[in-house]
């Protein structure tokens, strides 16, 4: 009597089991946003103008000016190089610039 009670809850445990474990050939695509260089710019230039001095944001805008299209890379690299030895009003001014070129 106990063996077939231990014989049909594990019957039924691995039925359980199997059944939850199907395999499914459907594949889920996951939507990606895809943000232009320049609007990646300009919202890392937009930190800096909030914050009143280029921080951790610089990175983004480096690593996406060379993304630039229509020759503005060359001269927003040396902008931004200006941009980090700035600091206050200047900053701000550069980084309001920089956006203006955008």
């Amino acid at each position: 009597m106990v063996r077939s009670i231990l014989l049909s809850v594990c019957c039924i445990f691995a039925l359980c089991i199997v059944s939850g474990c199907e395999k499914s050939n459907s594949t889920r695509s996951v939507p990606t946003s895809t943000i232009s260089p320049a609007d990646q710019i300009k919202s890392a230039l937009q930190i800096t103008i909030d914050s009143g001095a280029p921080g951790s944001e610089i990175v983004t805008i480096e690593e996406n000016v060379d993304k630039l299209e229509g020759g503005k890379s060359g001269e927003l690299k040396a902008d931004l190089e200006e941009l980090k030895g700035l600091q206050g009003a200047k900053a701000v001014s550069k980084a309001k610039e920089m956006m203006g070129k955008l």
